[in-house]
């Protein structure tokens, strides 16, 4: 009788391993799998920075460098004579509305037109905005979609909603890309200026 009853519960005692304790070590064995997959594929990703003779500053390069990388979405600067019109507004921010500019266009890459209605605002004519406020001020992105890339247009500042003028400047430069979108997509390469001793 009592050597049944050890039976029995050692009999339970198997299968309550096998119920719970399997699948969690399982859950956990394969979680692991996943964040060294993730690692691996984050190290691989990332580039080398580029030569030390680029006109970019340290906070244009770090929003350089995350459209370096492999996106979902890829997402294009809009580029003048002198370079990048974005990377100079960019350079002008202070650190916290660069770091949440960062954040957004790192959203925009992940989630393309599939951004939520709160961190995308349609403005007019095909060009959308990325809003977002830091200490009380605006700032906004402009940006449009040319064929299945981002081209990120415009930045600027604002208190109480995006000017008419940075749209149409905004509107400006999407219709001189779409007339040329090799001469206008800011290559680091090409817009590069050697800087002098």
């Amino acid at each position: 009788m009592r050597w049944t009853r050890m039976n029995d519960s050692s009999r339970r005692l198997r299968r309550l391993v096998a119920v719970v304790m399997i699948p969690a070590l399982v859950f956990i064995v394969l979680m692991m799998a996943i964040i060294v997959i993730a690692l691996f594929v984050f190290l691989l990703g990332h580039r080398k920075p580029p030569s030390q003779n680029c006109d970019m500053t340290g906070r244009a390069y770090r929003i350089f460098a995350i459209l370096s990388t492999m996106p979902l979405t890829s997402v294009l600067i809009f580029a003048d004579p002198e370079g990048s019109p974005f990377l100079r507004w960019v350079d002008s921010l202070p650190e916290k509305a660069l770091n949440k500019c960062i954040i957004r266009i790192e959203r925009l890459e992940r989630l393309g037109i599939e951004l939520t209605c709160t961190e995308c605002v349609p403005v007019q004519h095909g060009i959308l905005m990325l809003p977002m406020t830091v200490g009380g001020a605006g700032y906004a992105i402009l940006y449009f979609f040319h064929e299945d890339k981002a081209v990120l247009l415009h930045g600027c500042t604002h208190q109480t909603g995006v000017a008419t003028a940075d749209i149409a400047l905004a509107r400006e430069r999407k219709e001189s890309f779409l007339k040329n979108p090799a001469l206008h997509t800011y290559q680091e390469e090409k817009h590069n200026v050697p800087v002098e001793d």
